[in-house]
């Protein structure tokens, strides 16, 4: 059997000069470059953009470009101030702007009598992309509230009227509610368009509204837990009184608690169109995720005067006809 040859390797030992030397300065490189890292994303997170209030309609809201106008009343009385939104979570746009036109435009059109000016391309400039500060709570309602209940044929007969007094404990879960931090834009609006996916939920910090404005909250913690928990006991005391079956019934004693099991800061997206017709605000929302929108247009003078030549002209012709044919 053939042998084979043996070899060897010699292991190869580079000349490391003094670079043992200069290991503690390199560390010490290393370590200012994770601390100016670390400085700049605390800046990008405590920093967020230009901030700004409107000494109009007090609105104060953060963009990423230096403006002159107010996003909310178009006023250009505004000046630079603190932004308080760093802490917010932020849900990402889905339409397009043109996208957001098409919506407008479709609700317009059921809208008839609506103004000219509120169709012309004067929209364009309205449009804005807006996220709004919200609170999104998950609340639990518990505790007892007492009705009296009467029945009102009673009342109306003469009959001497009798009063139930019923006791009923409550135990009820609520999953995303979602209430409005901003005065200006009431919870029932972002109610008639919540179809939100909060499953995309991202860090503000993320560079995914650079051509948006971001509205500053107008109410502090406290204030939008008071506001939500007032709407939970009112939600929870109207589903017991649906379910009395007497005509009139009055709440006697109300002992019902709001917890909150779960809370988060949020920014929604919206398209806000503002516009003015005869000095008074014409205000529609749409969702910028699903394109659900809110708003009513009001009925414009050329309408009116458009809608009366037709009717006119209907009346008028229908009297020919009939006289003609008599």
């Amino acid at each position: 059997m053939a042998k084979e040859e043996g070899f060897s390797v010699q292991a190869f030992q580079p000349d490391l000069g003094n670079i043992n030397e200069d290991k503690e300065e390199v560390v010490e490189v290393v370590d200012a470059l994770e601390k100016e890292e670390e400085i700049e994303e605390e800046k990008s997170t405590d920093n967020i953009g230009l901030t700004f209030a409107c000494g109009n309609c007090h609105t104060v809201f953060t963009v990423q470009a230096n403006i002159t106008n107010c996003v909310y009343c178009g006023g250009i009385n505004i000046a630079p101030t603190d932004c308080n939104i760093a802490s917010y979570e932020i849900l990402p746009f889905r339409l397009s702007y043109l996208d957001a036109l098409d919506v407008y435009k479709k609700k317009l059109l059921k809208s008839p009598l609506a103004p000219f000016s509120l169709r012309g391309a004067s929209v364009k400039k309205c449009i804005k992309k807006v996220y709004v500060p919200c609170s999104l709570y998950d609340l639990e309602t518990s505790g007892t509230i007492d009705f009296i209940g009467t029945e009102r044929i009673q009342a109306v007969s003469g009959a001497p009227s009798q009063s139930f007094e019923s006791n009923y404990s409550v135990n009820f879960k609520y999953n995303e509610i979602l209430t409005s931090n901003y005065g200006r834009i009431p919870d029932i609006l972002l109610s008639n368009i919540n179809n939100y996916n909060y499953s995309t939920l991202s860090l503000l910090k993320d560079d995914i509204w650079k051509d948006a404005y971001l509205i500053n909250s107008s109410f502090d913690d406290t204030s939008t837990f008071e506001k939500v928990r007032d709407k939970a006991i009112k939600y929870s005391a109207g589903i017991v009184k649906d379910n009395i079956d007497h005509t009139v019934k009055k709440i006697s004693n109300n002992q019902l608690n709001v917890d909150t099991k779960n809370y988060r800061k949020i920014l929604v997206p919206i398209y806000y169109i503002h516009q003015k017709y005869n000095g008074k605000d014409v205000v529609f929302i749409i969702n910028g995720q699903t394109g659900e929108i809110v708003g009513e247009a009001p009925i414009g003078i050329e309408g009116v005067v458009i809608l009366s030549i037709v009717v006119f002209l209907i009346i008028f012709l229908l009297s020919f006809l009939i006289a003609y044919f008599a």
